[in-house]
């Protein structure tokens, strides 16, 4: 026994020694043949190929290829819900109804399946014909009542404090008054409430009010409310009822008999003056902008042909663009500004003075966008433009145009990215108008 537990070890013993010969001799040339060829072959080759990408990164025809990617990511998603709907619209087309003894023809169950053991069974008793349903008394006991067509519902209006005021107009008869009244706004009020309840168009309240169909009303806020659906329109120097009339649409009997005047020449500059059934001009339509594939991301302050500045208001910021309709708000690090509704059309406004501090097109994500220090521990950035006004180094003051909305960077439509920045981190925009 103990020979033949020497005799076992010793062979274990051999066996490990020739596997570990063996390994080295194939191991360690191979290792050193690794090392010869990374260092010699490969650490030559890649460390031109870093610098040569980092050169070609740097190239704008290089920048400008990235955005076209950015373009195509965009826009596949669109091409793909395009697709799918010409296949479904090609499947209805070209689809035919099918008799039920067709059936299953064609089917791969119906070749593996011997011919004589497949019966197709046909209903054919008639159908019938429902013509009322289960009605619960108030009793507890069920009754049944004719089944009426179903009547659709009329669209709701948006309360007091949401984005878009409802446009509807009233079909009930204007009340019988000729003088215009001061409305303040209750809690759940809408434009199409308050119309429906004088009697007019939401329309009228609208123009009497110089409100857009984007604009917020909330409670406790005063509202003109004109007698009867129309233009409510201040006379101004040099106005005739005829130039009023050819404007507004209006009929010079109706408005004579709405404000009690006798002859045209009656009126005088001041006046409110009633124009029944009179609707206001819609505005000139914007130049179409000349714009590149990707929007002009590349576009140089220019001072030619700048939208007018405004008048900043009493907070501590003005709001950054005409529109005020918001498509993105404020989320933490998840989303660090708002997202304003914009178009090429629409100006961006300076929200308080200060020193511009950037004012080009990098690859963050914000596109063409700007930069200001207000000197007072807040910066805001401006995001996504398409044209800018301003240079680093210069001094704007609050309300002054500084750029137009776009959509440069990684944008899917013409907004306007604002953000309020402080050396903590981001802050909720809306918290300073």
């Amino acid at each position: 026994m103990a020979v033949a537990a020497r005799t076992l070890a010793g062979v274990g013993a051999l066996g490990r020694f020739f596997v570990f010969g063996l390994t080295y001799a194939i191991g360690r040339p191979a290792m050193l043949m690794n090392r010869l060829i990374f260092r010699v072959v490969l650490l030559p080759l890649y460390r031109p190929y870093v610098r040569i990408k980092q050169r070609v990164r740097k190239h704008p025809a290089v920048a400008e290829l990235e955005n076209i990617g950015h373009f195509f990511q965009r826009y596949s998603l669109y091409a793909a819900i395009v697709m799918l709907g010409l296949l479904v619209t090609s499947h209805n087309i070209f689809a035919r109804t099918i008799r039920p003894d067709e059936v299953g023809q064609g089917a791969i169950w119906t070749s593996l399946a011997p011919n004589d053991d497949l019966a197709i069974v046909i209903d054919s008793s008639p159908a019938k014909k429902l013509n009322s349903a289960p009605v619960l008394a108030v009793g507890g006991a069920v009754t049944t009542a004719p089944v009426l067509p179903a009547v659709a519902s009329p669209a709701t209006d948006t309360a007091v404090g949401q984005n878009r005021i409802a446009d509807t107009d009233s079909g009930s008869d204007p009340i019988s008054r000729t003088d215009v009244i001061q409305y303040t706004v209750e809690g759940g009020d809408t434009v199409s409430t308050i119309a429906a309840r004088f009697g007019i168009s939401s329309r009228s309240v609208l123009w009497a009010n110089g409100l857009g169909e984007y604009d917020y009303i909330k409670p406790g806020q005063s509202l003109k409310i004109p007698p009867q659906s129309g233009v409510l329109y201040t006379v101004k120097q040099g106005d005739t009822l005829a130039s009023i009339v050819q404007k507004y649409k209006g009929d010079i009997d109706e408005i004579l008999t709405a404000n009690r005047l006798a002859v045209a020449e009656a009126i005088q500059p001041g006046m409110e003056l009633m124009i029944p059934n009179g609707e206001v001009p819609a505005p000139p339509a914007p130049a179409a902008p000349t714009r590149t594939l990707l929007g002009g991301i590349f576009s140089r302050p220019t001072t030619t042909n700048i939208p007018p500045s405004v008048s900043g208001g009493a907070g501590r910021f003005v709001w950054p663009t005409p529109n005020r309709r918001i498509n993105q708000y404020y989320r933490g690090r998840y989303h660090t500004g708002i997202d304003i509704e914009g178009h090429y059309s629409s100006p961006i406004y300076a929200s308080a003075g200060g020193t511009v501090t950037f004012a080009a097109f990098n690859r963050s994500g914000y596109g063409l966008h700007i930069i200001i220090d207000h000197g007072n521990g807040y910066k805001t950035l401006y995001g996504h433009a398409s044209k800018i006004f301003v240079k680093v180094g210069q001094r704007v003051e609050r309300g002054q145009t500084i750029a137009m909305v776009g959509s440069t960077g990684r944008s899917t439509g013409t907004h306007l990215h604002f953000e309020i920045r402080t050396g903590s981190g981001f802050l909720n925009p809306l918290s300073f108008f």
